[in-house]
């Protein structure tokens, strides 16, 4: 860190609020209604953009698909401020969308030409084709003009942090909106980039923000500014390959790791040197050479391109065992000193507690299940498969195996060969019931944990596990009135649950809302799994979906889990229990909320399979 920069000070109501902000979206514990989102109002557009070439390709058959996107974009659209619009203006592109929207891909009229030339169907392609292309004109047009995005973002939050005073947050927490969606957006503009969380979350915590860094606010906004123009540095990864079952193997000369090159690594460190030097004689040293923005995304990168020679080299030696070891040393030629061994596994977001009494309870509840002759068979062997593919998938090397695993256990789990609505309708139908039946008491317990890390809660009146504390209005007055300016995250946080739960909206709106982005996001899982199966695509921006799979595969099987095994009712009275009385029973549980206006008391009575695992 640079020995010039300007001695600390004390922190803005403001400025803390960026530091923690940034440091929930991008820490991988955070709950997924807080962590960094997938896309803001750019990268919708780009993925908006790519969806209707696609289209126009007949890769993309169901309009479901798009409308979903067309959802996102025309709701991103509307809170944004920063993106810049030329030649084609705001209001005109979301003109497009909506027309494109309402008439389901389809021109709003016909033209005179259309009519002279008839409406036999080529006349209703043509139209509709027209009608595609004119909106991925526009689109083209508005990307091009916000390449600069993510320096438009951050310097929107310096504007607005200078903007806001203490006084005027502590008198309004909800002045404190704009900055936090401006530093979701920011975040999520580096990850599109093509930075990983892995990377930026030390560097806040510990470089920019840390205690014991002596560096001013501004200087590290600065940093974070410098990000966003950051060009892609060449970077060395070398891994390790053990060949075994008695073949010989030549790899690609371009591959193999020189002498040269070897004792250049040799010297950056002492860490490099015991990698290269300190291994089996079986071993062999190999290096991809790639451009990336930090160490973690390149290594990414190199083992995609590592993959590709291996997948060949399997062509031709289909029984050898290429063993590729989980570590890789990674070496950047700016900084060829801070040169690291890093471990190549994908880490998922969210927290899953791994303890001793978890799974004995799981393991008990299995084998009631199991044992349990009323539950019909197929069910039972759902849930066998179900928990398989969760272990695949968190076992897998590869995201895209990760992906299809998780998938694969969910369809398994809403698929019903006995009904002939589709599977993924069934999955956004029944998971967004469940979910949105603890979404509420989801994300105040961990409201609830957040008090407890943040070292308040011995200070905020009733605080108890029961959780009735937060069944009372005056218990987010409080946390606003006494920790806006200490611990503004937890402030602002309060402010905004007082909102939703206790203001003009009230929890339906909260759910509802729940409801349609989960029901959008289930429609891109869908897409991409299409993607990957249907076309063999390789996906490198799928980490965040990814993680967010694991988690709807171990909720809703957590769910089932302790459903089945405590007495389960047959509640379409048809002589067996199955998967379809567990959906039946939320369903009227949640319709009994819904009917009762979602009484707050009634949210948090109900019981979450996050508490057993935890995210």
């Amino acid at each position: 860190m640079n020995s010039s920069a300007t001695p600390i000070k004390l922190l803005s109501i403001s400025q803390r609020y960026f530091k923690e902000k940034f440091l929930e979206l991008t820490h991988r514990r955070t709950l997924d209604s807080f962590r960094v989102r997938l896309n803001n109002p750019r990268s919708i557009l780009q993925e908006l953009s790519q969806v209707l070439i696609d289209s126009t390709q007949n890769k993309i058959k169901n309009f479901t698909t798009i409308e979903a996107l067309l959802e996102e974009a025309d709701a991103l659209l509307k809170v944004d401020n920063e993106l810049v619009f030329s030649d084609i203006s705001k209001s005109y592109l979301t003109s497009l969308i909506g027309e494109y929207l309402g008439h389901k891909g389809k021109p709003s009229q016909k033209s005179k030409t259309d009519a002279a030339e008839g409406t036999g169907i080529d006349a209703v392609k043509e139209r509709k084709l027209i009608a595609t292309n004119q909106l991925i004109y526009a689109l083209r047009i508005v990307l091009k003009d916000n390449e600069l995005y993510a320096g438009s973002l951050v310097a929107s939050i310096r504007n607005e942090i200078l903007r806001l005073k203490d006084t005027d947050i502590k008198n309004s927490p909800g002045n404190l909106d704009t900055l936090s969606r401006l530093t979701e957006h920011a975040v999520s503009e580096l990850l599109q980039q093509g930075y990983a969380k892995s990377y930026l979350y030390p560097l806040v915590r510990q470089k920019l923000f840390g205690k014991d860094v002596q560096t001013d606010f501004d200087y590290a906004l600065n940093f974070v500014e410098q990000l966003c123009t950051r060009q892609a540095e060449a970077y060395k990864v070398v891994f390790k390959i053990k060949i075994s079952g008695g073949h010989q193997i030549n790899l690609n000369g371009s591959l193999l790791l020189s002498d040269e090159v070897k004792g250049s690594l040799c010297t950056t460190n002492a860490q490099a040197e015991r990698f290269l030097t300190e291994i089996d004689p079986k071993v062999q040293l190999v290096y991809v050479q790639v451009e990336g923005l930090d160490y973690f995304s390149v290594l990414k990168k190199a083992r995609r391109q590592l993959n590709a020679e291996l997948d060949r080299l399997h062509l031709g030696f289909s029984e050898a065992n290429l063993n590729v070891y989980n570590d890789a040393l990674v070496c950047g030629t700016l900084e060829p000193d801070k040169t690291q061994v890093h471990r190549m596994m994908y880490q998922e977001d969210g927290f899953y507690k791994n303890a001793q009494t978890l799974y004995e309870d799981l393991t008990q509840k299995v084998a009631i299940i199991q044992e349990n002759r009323d539950i019909a068979k197929e069910t039972r062997n759902k849930i066998t498969s179900a928990i398989r593919y969760l272990r695949l998938g968190s076992e897998s090397l590869e995201l895209e195996q990760k992906y299809v695993n998780y998938w694969i256990g969910l369809e398994y789990i809403f698929s019903n060969y006995d009904i002939t609505e589709r599977t993924i309708f069934r999955m956004k139908e029944h998971f967004t019931n469940c979910h949105a039946l603890i979404y509420v008491k989801r994300n105040l317990l961990e409201f609830h944990h957040l008090l407890k890390r943040a070292k308040v809660y011995k200070r905020v009146p009733g605080y108890n596990n029961d959780l009735v504390y937060l069944s009372r209005e005056a218990t987010y007055v409080f946390v606003i009135e006494h920790f806006m300016e200490t611990h503004p995250l937890l402030g602002y946080r309060a402010y905004q649950y007082k909102q939703r739960i206790f203001g003009t909206k009230q929890p339906q709106t909260y759910i509802v809302e729940h409801q349609k982005n989960l029901t959008r996001h289930l429609t891109r899982c869908y897409r991409i799994r299409n993607e990957i199966v249907h076309e063999a695509a390789i996906n490198s921006n799928i980490e965040v979906v990814t993680g967010n799979l694991r988690y709807y595969l171990t909720f809703v099987l957590n769910s089932l889990l302790d459903y089945l095994a405590s007495q389960p009712i047959d509640s379409d009275q048809d002589g067996r229990i199955t998967i379809d009385d567990f959906f039946i029973r939320q369903e009227l549980k949640f319709k009994s909320l819904e009917r009762s206006q979602y009484p707050l008391a009634g949210l948090l009575a109900v019981k979450s399979a996050t508490e057993v695992f935890g995210s």
